[in-house]
């Protein structure tokens, strides 16, 4: 092959635009192939191409540029040039050209050709400009995105940052944020999480949705849910992170007072299923308590029981006012039962609460106490207040069960200034008797912490509780408008602190002597389903005077009041009653005497209260277990009315 053939195979194979252009006529000499495409000028079969001016096919706005970079090449002394145009080729469109060339002259230095080559630079300017139009766009979507996003090494160096993310971590600008560490704008806290979550987000290529308190410039911090993934080179490695962060802190906010609202339903929840497990035993435990009771009470009246089992019955009776006023205090802190209270004064029950300690709790256990002389009265039952400390300090004592320590109870009068929240009330401004038990036993676990109050949840053992006594305390003090908040850390004890609110002293009634028990000679029928309540009543009434008729089936009773209903004085009947109810039963006596007295009596019924009692003509409402000075003042009181 010759060097002519050579040189026009290599020109014609050249996806470059080969040309030989004379200066003075402004003419292309020769052109390869694809210079003839680009330039649209077109030669027949076996021509070579000459005489068309290149400036005619060059785009009107590009011609000037041309010129002038041809004639810097020929100056004296140039021989090289170079410029990018437009040029119309065959089919009439316009492409881009880089343009390159040397400058031939003659023997006197004159320039006379120009031989170049252009390259077709079209689709790689267009494919160049939408990848700068693309970058534009996903560039203009970053800055406006409502989450911030960062790209970082995988040092975690942040080499992009955009306006969101910027004015979450409150720099003053983008390029500020450029250089640091990812890993210095989290707390430190979460800073192990998030190097131990980058590390696997290398190995599987995505990060997944994490939660992490993150840090502003100023010290202070916000909730951040941050995703990230890998960005991958041209050999699929790893080359960089991108992170987008989006702000929860409202979010969680948000979240957390939804969550104590539930933990509060929950309680609310719980507390209403121990009070329908109250209710439930409530009535069969008053029978069984007001048999013990009743029966404890004729036993004292006997002149002939000795001194020694005298006092073995009157602590069979205290123990029976005590499981009477803890059914009591069950049903109030359920809602079942409503609650009288009177004006009372604090220091007297805590101190009684104290003395009963000391003689029942081991000698390992030191008490100590700071208890207020002055007088602090709060409205309330002296028997809740006596619970509460109680609970309290049995909790504290278990805590200490087994090398012993220090329990200190307190009592002072604290002034509230301003509102403030204790979990879960609030006090409002005023004055409140502040009781605060101590101890220095084993704490609690902050893991059961939210738990404490639950009704059965207890941390003790089989058979050492029940999990009621914190259930009952936070009954007892919410319905007080009062406040409970409870303080403790593992091997360093447990502060209970209790608020009540106060009472004006003035309030306080003076101490009356002691009630005596009055009786009579009315006639009394007396009805219950239990033959030993039957039989326990018919002897207490007895023993007070009254001529008394019992029948253990309000049937029968019924029947019996029907034949002579002018032959009683008095009913005493139990609301709890197979075929007929109390509530029925009192209806139907007084459809036949309308002026009967009525007396009530339930040890728990959510079918009847004091109110709706009233409203059916009953006269009284009694709860049991009935004490015999208390029946006797209510059948006196409703006798002597008339």
């Amino acid at each position: 092959m010759d060097e002519n053939t050579l040189f026009k195979v290599i020109n014609d194979q050249t996806e470059d635009m080969v040309y030989y252009y004379h200066l003075a006529s402004r003419k292309y000499l020769f052109q390869n192939k694809h210079s003839v495409n680009l330039t649209g000028i077109r030669k027949a079969e076996g021509e070579q191409v000459k005489g068309k001016d290149i400036l005619l096919s060059i785009h009107p706005d590009d011609r000037e540029k041309v010129k002038a970079a041809q004639a810097s090449s020929l100056k004296p002394g140039c021989s090289k040039g170079e410029v990018d145009y437009r040029i119309m080729d065959y089919r009439g469109e316009y492409r881009i050209l880089h343009d390159k060339w040397t400058v031939e002259r003659d023997d006197s230095g004159n320039p006379v050709c120009i031989l170049g080559i252009a390259r077709d630079e079209t689709d790689r300017r267009q494919m160049q400009e939408a990848l700068h139009e693309s970058e534009a766009r996903y560039r203009s979507l970053i800055e406006i995105s409502p989450d911030g996003i960062a790209v970082s090494d995988l040092n975690g160096k942040i080499l992009m940052a955009n306006r969101k993310l910027m004015e979450l971590h409150g720099f003053d600008s983008t390029e500020e944020m450029i250089g640091i560490n990812g890993l210095d704008i989290v707390a430190p806290e979460d800073r192990q999480r998030a190097f131990e979550n980058g590390l696997n987000t290398l190995k599987s290529g995505y990060w997944g949705e994490i939660d992490m308190t993150l840090l502003r410039k100023n010290g202070t911090s916000f909730i951040g849910s941050v995703n990230a993934s890998v960005l991958l080179d041209a050999a699929g490695k790893p080359k960089a992170f991108i992170g987008v962060t989006h702000d929860i802190t409202e979010r969680k906010r948000a979240e957390d007072e939804k969550r104590k609202l539930e933990e509060q339903l929950r309680l609310v929840q719980k507390m209403e299923a121990i009070g329908q497990l109250a209710g439930g035993i409530a009535h069969d435990f008053n029978n069984i308590l007001g048999a013990v009771i009743g029966y404890t009470e004729l036993a004292l009246e006997e002149s002939s029981v000795g001194d020694r089992p005298r006092l073995y019955l009157e602590q069979i009776h205290k123990a029976g006012e005590r499981a009477r006023d803890l059914v009591m205090q069950i049903l109030t802190f359920s809602r079942k039962q409503e609650q009288k209270r009177k004006p009372v004064l604090v220091t007297p029950i805590i101190k009684e609460v104290i003395k009963l300690l000391r003689s029942s709790l081991p000698s390992t256990i030191q008490i100590t106490q700071s208890v207020s002389q002055t007088p602090l009265m709060i409205l309330s039952d002296p028997t809740q207040i006596h619970q509460v400390l109680m609970n309290l300090c049995t909790n504290a004592a278990y805590a200490l069960r087994e090398s012993g320590g220090l329990l200190d109870i307190q009592l002072i009068q604290e002034r509230v200034a301003h509102g403030r929240t204790l979990h879960p009330f609030n006090l409002s401004v005023g004055d409140y008797a502040k009781l605060t038990v101590r101890d220095n036993g084993c704490g609690i676990d902050a893991a059961v912490m939210d738990r404490i109050y639950d009704p059965f949840f207890t941390t003790k053992g089989p058979g050492s509780g029940t999990g009621l006594g914190l259930s009952v305390v936070y009954g007892i003090v919410r319905d007080h408008g009062g406040a409970i908040d409870i303080a403790s850390e593992p091997g360093k004890g447990t502060t209970v602190t209790v608020h009540f609110p106060l009472e004006e002293t003035e309030r306080l009634l003076p101490e009356q002597a002691p009630e005596q028990i009055s009786g009579g000679s009315e006639r009394i029928l007396f009805v219950d389903d239990e033959a030993a309540l039957v039989e326990l009543g018919k002897v207490m009434l007895m023993s007070l005077g009254y001529h008394v008729t019992s029948r253990a089936s309000s049937i029968e009773a019924l029947e019996a009041f029907r034949a002579s209903p002018h032959n009683f004085d008095l009913v005493i009947t139990d609301m709890t009653m197979p075929n007929i109810r109390g509530d029925d039963l009192a209806r139907e006596l007084l459809k036949i005497r309308p002026d009967i007295p009525i007396i009530l009596c339930t040890g728990f019924s959510e079918m009847i209260s004091e109110e709706k009692a009233k409203t059916l003509g009953i006269r009284r409402f009694v709860m049991k277990p009935i004490f015999k000075k208390d029946i006797a003042k209510v059948i006196r009181e409703i006798l002597d009315e008339g």
